[in-house]
């Protein structure tokens, strides 16, 4: 394909192991991957979630998700946003992933109509049953799935 990171993964991991020792041959390294971006540009140009609408923000990046709605909506700034999703990976390997999800209805509009563009129509007949249970109060909770690529 045209895509240099699986290219340069193909490289690591048809050329990796003739540069590995015996002992580092059958060690188990694991790791978490955190801090993934939590918008991407998609096709056309317009701004995709990275996980999915439903992941939480990271709280640092907090100001920098309000301040989209207050400076002329460049997407430059929900670029730098981060969302509370990781990945765990053996080996270079991902064993699966997950994501804290918002849990406010509030935040939940926020994402949906004025970062991703749905309007407030195609919110409600999509997310109604989702956007009522948070009105309600909806603890803040989590996922994790475990599957390979």
């Amino acid at each position: 394909g045209d895509d240099p990171c699986e290219a340069l993964g193909y490289v690591r991991s048809t050329f990796g192991p003739d540069f590995m020792t015996e002992d580092e041959k059958h060690k188990l390294d694991f790791l978490w991957i955190t801090d993934f971006p939590m918008f991407e540009v998609g096709a056309n140009q317009k701004l995709k979630c990275s996980h999915h609408p439903f992941t939480m923000p990271n709280a640092e990046d907090t100001v920098a998700l309000r301040d989209y709605a207050n400076k002329g909506n460049s997407i430059d700034g929900l670029l730098q946003i981060r969302g509370q999703s990781f990945d765990l990976v053996c080996n270079g390997i991902e064993l699966g992933g997950g994501s804290v999800r918002i849990h406010t209805e509030e935040l939940q509009r926020y994402i949906l109509e004025e970062c991703l563009g749905h309007t407030p129509e195609q919110v409600e007949a999509t997310f109604q049953h989702l956007l009522s249970a948070f009105s309600v109060g909806c603890p803040p909770h989590g996922g994790f799935a475990l599957g390979m690529d």
